[in-house]
């Protein structure tokens, strides 16, 4: 849970929570607004650091910039899965996503998929275990997702809403 309230995300810019927002496994949740109104500080500033204290939870977060990401993703897989190429964010998605059913299996846990405009929306959503899914995805809006609006205020300040 995020409580609803002030929070100084950067030195020069605040987000404002209108009420408690609350991500629940088994539910799928997508942040809009324009650019630069603070989703993607929302998500590394807020939601990241409250998924992580989750005991017991897994996070699978897909950043924006993939890039850098992949070359972790890549290092990971050639120590622990030889043979496997990753040379796309599909590729990545998929392997996380296996790599996330075998910890799964072993020990069952809430699931948190955090995707900052992935282009592999797709692979997220079939993902055959009980996950929360929390998406920016600027080119469509994703069926039965609670959304989550996000209206700058001024080149300071955003506010967060949800659609009730």
């Amino acid at each position: 849970m995020i409580k609803a309230g002030y929070y100084q995300v950067w030195p020069d810019f605040a987000l404002e929570i209108g009420s408690d927002l609350y991500f629940e496994p088994g539910k799928s949740y997508q942040l809009q607004g324009a650019n630069g109104s603070g989703k993607s500080s929302f998500i590394q500033k807020l939601l990241i650091p409250a998924l992580r204290a989750r005991k017991g939870a897994y996070l699978v977060y897909l950043e924006q910039q993939m890039h850098l990401q992949l070359y972790a993703i890549k290092a990971h897989a050639a120590f622990h899965a030889p043979g496997i190429r990753i040379s796309s964010p599909s590729d990545a998605a998929m392997y996380l996503m296996q790599d996330l059913k075998k910890a799964y299996t072993a020990k069952p846990g809430d699931i948190y998929i955090v995707s900052d405009e992935c282009p592999c929306l797709h692979l997220l959503q079939a993902l055959k275990l009980p996950h929360c899914l929390i998406v920016i995805d600027h080119h469509e809006v994703l069926p039965g997702a609670e959304q989550l609006r996000f209206e700058a205020q001024n080149q300071n300040l955003s506010k967060v809403s949800r659609d009730v």
